[in-house]
C-alpha cells in the first residue's frame, strides 16, 4: 500500500477519536509516516528525514513530533490499530507538555539482577494481574499490593525503576487501548485478552521488564479505573504508588515456579552465549572512556559488565559523538550503567 494511502487511511481513524474521553486534557499531535525513502509530515510528503529511525517522538523543525516507521510490523493492513499505536506515541508528546517527571532509568533497570527469586515473584503478580482482568476480580488489587511489599525486601529499590515504566510507557499504552477501544471494541477486547495471555506466559518476556511493563503497565491502569483511583495527574508519585496509597493489601501466597527456575538459567546461559560469540566475531575492540547518550531501550540486553546493542548505540567518547549505527558490544566502567571503557563491532 503506498504511503500516501497508510496515511489517509489512518488520519480518517485518528479524527474519530475523542482525545478527552481517552485521558483528560489529551489531543492530538503532529506527526509522521515514514517508510525507508519517504515520510509523510503533517500531510506533505517529502523524502526520509535521516533523524527517522524507530517509532518514538523526537523535536523536529522546532517542536516535539511522533513517527511511525509503517515497514515490516510497523503496519499490517488494520488501521484500528495503527491509530491506536499512534496514540501511544501521542501520548509521549502529552507526558513531556505536562512535565511529565517520573521517567526510569533504562540503563539502570537493565542492570537489575536477573534471579530466580525475584523474576517468580514478579511472575506471581503478572499471573495475578491477568486473573483480575480475564474474571474481573478487580478486588484482588489488595493481594498485588502484598505481593510486591514482599518483591521490594527481595529485590530493593530498583522496583522503583518498574514503577517507572509502568507509568510512562504502561501509560501511553493505556492510551492507545482506550483509543482502540472507541475504534472497534471487538479489538479492543482482543487486545486485553492478548495481554493478559501474554504477562501469564512462561516465555523470556517475563525477564525483559521494561517490554513486559508495556502490556501490564495498561493492564494495571484497568485495574486502577475499576478500583475508582484516579490517576490521570502528572505528579510525583507513580501509577503503582498512588494505587498503593489507596488500597488495603489483602493476603495472597506466592508459588514457587519451576519453569520460571528453567527460564532464568535458559536466558543467563543464552545471554552469556551471545556476549561470547559477539568477542569471539568482533571485527574491531575500541579502547576508550566514554559515555552512553542514546539507545534503543527495546533492544538491548546486559550480561556482567556488558551491553549488547543490536541496533544502534550514540556515545560520547574521546572527546567528540560517536554513532554507531549497527550491532556493539559496549564495556561497562565498573560499577557503573552509563560509563564505558572499550566497544566491539562486527
Amino acid at each position: 500500500m503506498d504511503l500516501a494511502e497508510v496515511y489517509s487511511g489512518v488520519l480518517k481513524k485518528l479524527a474519530k477519536i475523542d482525545y478527552g474521553r481517552v485521558w483528560p486534557g489529551f489531543k492530538l499531535y503532529p506527526f509522521s509516516l515514514y517508510d525507508e525513502n519517504e515520510a509523510i509530515i503533517d500531510g506533505e510528503r517529502t523524502r526520509r528525514p535521516k533523524e527517522f529511525f524507530a517509532n518514538t517522538f523526537i523535536e523536529y523543525g522546532g517542536r516535539k513530533i511522533f513517527i511511525w516507521s509503517v515497514e515490516g510490523k510497523g503496519f499490517d493492513g488494520d488501521f484500528d490499530v495503527l491509530a491506536a499505536n499512534l496514540v501511544h506515541e501521542a501520548f509521549h508528546c502529552f507526558q513531556f507538555e505536562n512535565n511529565e517527571k517520573r521517567f526510569p532509568s533504562d540503563l539502570d533497570l537493565l542492570a537489575s539482577p536477573t534471579t530466580y527469586e525475584g523474576i517468580n515473584a514478579k511472575y506471581n503478580e503478572n499471573v495475578l494481574v491477568s486473573e483480575m482482568v480475564s474474571n474481573g476480580s478487580y478486588s484482588d488489587l489488595g493481594k498485588l499490593i502484598s505481593l510486591r511489599k514482599e518483591r521490594k525486601k527481595t529485590i530493593g529499590d530498583i522496583i522503583n525503576q518498574e514503577y517507572d515504566v509502568e507509568t510512562i510507557e504502561g501509560g501511553a499504552e493505556y492510551a492507545g487501548t482506550m483509543a482502540l477501544q472507541q475504534l472497534s471494541k471487538a479489538k479492543y477486547e482482543q487486545r486485553l485478552r492478548k495481554y493478559c495471555a501474554l504477562i501469564k506466559e512462561v516465555s523470556p518476556l517475563q525477564i525483559d521488564i521494561r517490554r513486559m511493563s508495556y502490556y501490564l503497565g495498561a493492564l494495571l491502569l484497568v485495574v486502577y479505573e475499576k478500583n475508582g483511583i484516579d490517576f490521570h495527574d502528572f505528579g510525583e508519585k507513580t501509577f503503582y504508588e498512588i494505587a498503593e496509597s489507596q488500597t488495603t493489601p489483602l493476603p495472597c501466597l506466592a508459588i514457587d515456579h519451576d519453569s520460571i527456575k528453567e527460564l532464568v538459567s535458559e536466558d543467563l546461559a543464552k545471554k552469556k552465549a551471545s556476549i561470547e560469540n559477539f568477542i569471539s566475531n568482533a571485527k574491531e575492540l575500541v579502547k576508550t572512556d566514554g559515555v552512553i547518550c542514546g539507545y534503543d531501550p527495546m533492544n538491548m540486553i546486559r550480561y556482567k559488565n556488558y551491553v549488547l546493542c543490536s541496533h544502534f548505540v550514540f556515545l560520547a567518547a574521546g572527546g567528540k559523538e560517536v554513532s554507531l549505527m549497527k550491532p556493539t558490544l559496549l564495556e561497562l566502567s565498573k560499577g557503573s550503567n552509563q560509563t564505558i571503557t572499550g566497544y566491539y563491532t562486527n
